[in-house]
């Protein structure tokens, strides 16, 4: 098709309307003339796309965007190659188009088409797609299988993008990245930094070896406190890192206690006044470098006081504790030295 003379004809066809006026009768090209495909590489800037979330709207290349009158009989049609447009010529009417498939432009132009295949997080789902387009206009887009390196290397450029945040974190994972930070602290030349700049500075090695080992579709399915614990491999895992920061600590009364790790906070747990009588000093982890700070609670379940010096409170405020404490408990045991084992319990 010359492109020349299809331009003259265009011409020609606009003056006559405007001489015409505009309410002429508008004969629409037939959507199966095969107009479309012979007009299609003299006018590969006019292929216009629908636009599926407006009925009867068309995108164009450079952001154009242009509709076709009510009751078009072209309305609907996935590719149109436009013509003529009414007014503006980004946000116009579309006076004159044909229609053409996808399948017409693979036979008649393939030239003027290329694929695309992205790897992508969408919404929280790991998604491959592979675009057909002409020039920047995507003419089609459909789901297909992604290599699993792409898929890896989309997660891990979602997470520089987004932040650590978009990640799944756990109670669990929260409690192992806590524990790990303590074991920094205490042994920086051993353990690794796990703050946000080193994580994100290494995340291939910790979480793209996770995602190589363990590939997921969906972010929430990604385990990040097993991939933090890999950081620490060299040093033993996790049967390392749980002798030095243990999950459970046994106290006096023989009773484990959990305790709470959490980023920037010190070690501490939840207990009874009476489970620490018989003790000079609390409990400790980090190999007894690291002071759990013991939140001591009442029979009722009830804060009395908060220390990490377990002796310093057993001499200065226990006393007052302990006289509160007989009145609204009397039947139990208050000791006046705390530091002596209490009683055994008649069997």
């Amino acid at each position: 098709l010359d492109s020349s003379a299809a331009d003259r004809i265009s011409s020609a066809h606009t003056e006559l309307r405007r001489r015409l006026g505009r309410s002429a009768r508008r004969v629409p090209l037939p959507p199966t003339s095969g107009c479309g495909q012979l007009l299609a590489r003299p006018f590969a800037d006019r292929i216009a796309v629908h636009a599926v979330d407006q009925p009867g709207m068309y995108d164009m290349g450079g952001g154009a965007r242009l509709r076709l009158p009510t009751g078009d009989p072209l309305t609907g049609e996935p590719l149109l190659v436009v013509l003529d447009v009414d007014g503006d010529r980004r946000r116009g009417t579309i006076h004159l188009a044909a229609a053409v498939t996808v399948d017409e432009l693979r036979s008649h132009v393939p030239d003027l088409l290329s694929t695309e295949v992205v790897s992508a997080v969408v919404d929280g789902i790991v998604r491959t797609s592979e675009s057909l387009l002409t020039g920047g206009l995507v003419l089609q887009r459909r789901n297909v299988p992604g290599e699993p390196a792409e898929l890896v290397r989309a997660v891990l450029a979602h997470v520089v993008a987004a932040g650590l945040s978009v990640l799944p974190w756990s109670p669990a994972a929260l409690r192992d990245r806590a524990r790990l930070h303590h074991a920094h602290v205490l042994r920086p030349d051993v353990w690794p930094a796990v703050d946000d700049h080193l994580l994100l500075a290494e995340l291939d090695k910790w979480l793209g070896d996770e995602l190589r080992r363990h590939p997921v579709s969906r972010l929430a399915d990604i385990d990040t406190g097993r991939a933090l614990l890999s950081l620490a491999a060299r040093l033993g895992g996790r049967p390392a890192l749980d002798a030095l920061f243990p999950l459970d600590v046994h106290l006096p009364s023989g009773n484990p206690r959990k305790v709470r790790y959490e980023l920037g906070e010190p070690p501490r747990l939840a207990a009874a006044l009476r489970d620490l009588y018989g003790s000079r000093a609390g409990p400790s982890v980090g190999a007894g470098r690291v002071p759990v700070v013991l939140e001591l609670l009442s029979p009722a379940g009830r804060p009395v006081a908060i220390t990490d010096d377990l002796a310093r409170f057993w001499t200065l405020g226990y006393p007052a504790v302990r006289s509160e404490m007989r009145g609204r408990y009397p039947k139990h045991h208050w000791p006046q030295d705390p530091t002596e084992p209490p009683p055994r319990r008649s069997p």
